[in-house]
């Protein structure tokens, strides 16, 4: 069934994914699904002391090098941003697809989204639920987003350019498969609306071209914004419970090709920790989800948390070591570097 269909653009339902049990979906609070929740033991509310240490912190200063750095990989173009960006907004080539991970205001900057949804070729976005009202407010048309419950897909096949080599104006389809799947984190936009939206990951499946000798295309996994488990200070992390979604998600789709997995923002660990990953987390979910090589994100570009941003990749080198990943299967790139994978 089609939902949506563009000159360039077509988007088609995906049935979800079936989940054991019946009635009302864990992750939501109520049987609206107007209100979400963490259903892990790896998630534990925030205490009034946790907040009161955490707003105690001093946060460092932004390094005069930083632009040396790589930028989290997320659509701001914000003002809080704090380097200096490679490139203006309109700089960036044709986009056919935002995929939000939640509705933070470092991972889903307005003004980003409402300029590229005033170009010629404007792009769907896609977004975990309850945030079709937030892009409706930036103007974008309702036959242009889709928000997806957890293990939720679409189908979705985009006309691009060719190869120069098959001659001017001619087209090529690619298709591939969109699903969204869980994390562990939260949402809001204000004071009022806490966790009424949800959050999640993205699996991009490439669908093969019939005539390819390829049984099964590229997989990529998008982590978005997320934590691992929740470490309470003076507890043992060993002994903590971890989050099982990605251990599941890495079971579901077999592994992945390609992975973006965040490294920072993660002091002070008491209190972060329930909402972001620090790199002994990374590379755990790279194992739990298969992945055969990452790109490490989510750091270097706004200072969120009390660690220095500079401190992430060193220690994602520490614990890659640790873990017996080599360097090239799971690294950072600086900003404005091209990786090819």
């Amino acid at each position: 069934m089609v939902a949506v269909s563009e000159d360039y653009i077509k988007v088609s339902f995906q049935p979800a994914a079936k989940i054991e049990g019946s009635g009302k979906p864990s992750h939501w609070k109520d049987a609206k699904a107007t209100a979400f929740q963490n259903p892990w033991p790896s998630y534990q509310d925030v205490t009034f002391r946790d907040v009161a240490r955490f707003f105690s912190m001093k946060f460092p200063p932004v390094p005069q090098d930083i632009d040396n750095l790589i930028p989290s990989v997320r659509p701001t173009w914000g003002k809080q941003n704090s380097l200096e960006l490679p490139c203006r907004i309109d700089e960036v080539p044709e986009i056919d697809v935002i995929v939000i991970s939640h509705n933070h205001y470092d991972h889903c900057d307005a003004e980003t989204i409402k300029a590229f949804s005033k170009r010629t070729r404007p792009p769907h976005v896609f977004a975990p639920l309850g945030n079709t009202d937030l892009f409706r407010s930036m103007g974008i048309p309702k036959e242009r987003i889709h928000c997806l419950d957890w293990w939720e897909g679409r189908h979705l096949e985009v006309e691009i350019d060719s190869k120069p080599s098959e001659g001017k104006g001619c087209k090529a389809t690619v298709s591939f498969d969109l699903t969204c799947t869980p994390s562990q984190h939260q949402a809001n936009r204000g004071i009022l609306d806490r966790n009424k939206s949800l959050w999640g990951s993205w699996v991009v499946q490439e669908v093969p071209p019939l005539e390819s000798e390829r049984k099964e295309g590229v997989k990529v996994y998008f982590a978005g914004d997320t934590g691992y488990r929740a470490v309470r200070e003076g507890a043992d992390e060993e002994e903590v419970p971890c989050c099982p979604a990605f251990k599941e998600i890495g079971e579901r789709f077999g592994g992945f090709d390609f992975a973006m997995i965040p490294i920072g923002a993660y002091e002070p660990r008491s209190f972060m920790s329930r909402f972001h990953v620090a790199p002994q987390d990374s590379v755990r979910i790279f194992k739990d989800i298969r992945a055969k090589k990452a790109l490490g994100m989510h750091w270097g570009t706004w200072a969120l948390t009390s660690e220095e941003v500079t401190e992430p990749p060193r220690k994602l080198a520490e614990e890659r070591k640790k873990a017996g990943i080599p360097e090239d299967d799971f690294d950072v790139c600086k900003l404005g570097e091209t990786c090819f994978f």
